[in-house]
């Protein structure tokens, strides 16, 4: 099978060209799948290759993937990949009380495309804590669904200061979500 190829998917993106764009996804999507820790039931491996490319594609330094708790109170890290130390980290938690207008956001998934997270005011409830703890000062994050509900969300987070997010950008982080729900539907279906 051809690996994924991320020149070809931001070349494809940049150009417009969306016949283009589905192919290397679909060859990301499938590699993704058929990794066998996934068959067996354990999504972390996968879950950590998919961080690792939303970060390098998306050029920021975290990607984390957070689930809804069932009550959908508070928010938990699957998988973050932390990009400048190579590292991976799991079991973060947020509360949904620590940031409602965030969860109002995130509930109801659309696109949450925070150019300064500290001034925007779905996002800046989070500038008391994790912001600053984690020196991010924009985010891009996109829902997960799974079967058509939604579960989480992937947070691609900009550290430095104010970053503006680009059409096409929005469009890859979209699909990178996607990928996420069909890898968590998969786990959840076995």
């Amino acid at each position: 099978m051809a690996s994924f190829d991320e020149a070809a998917y931001l070349a494809a993106v940049q150009s417009g060209d969306f016949s283009r764009l589905l192919e290397p996804q679909r060859r990301l999507l499938t590699k993704l799948r058929a990794n066998p820790a996934l068959r067996a039931g354990d999504p972390s491996e996968v879950l950590g290759m998919l961080t690792e490319s939303a970060a390098r594609m998306l050029e920021v330094a975290r990607v984390g993937l957070w689930r809804f708790d069932e009550g959908r109170k508070q928010i938990e890290c699957l998988d973050l990949y932390v990009m400048g130390e190579g590292r991976h980290e799991r079991g973060a938690v947020v509360p949904a009380y620590l940031a409602p207008r965030y969860f109002a956001a995130i509930e109801t998934g659309k696109v949450v495309a925070a150019e300064n997270a500290y001034t925007d005011p779905r996002t800046s409830e989070l500038g008391m804590e994790y912001l600053p703890a984690n020196k991010v000062g924009a985010l891009l994050d996109t829902p997960v669904l799974i079967h058509g509900r939604l579960a989480g969300v992937l947070c691609h987070e900009h550290m430095g200061g104010a970053r503006r997010w680009r059409a096409w950008e929005r469009t890859l982080a979209a699909s990178l979500s996607d990928c996420a729900g069909l890898i968590l539907a998969d786990v959840s279906d076995s």
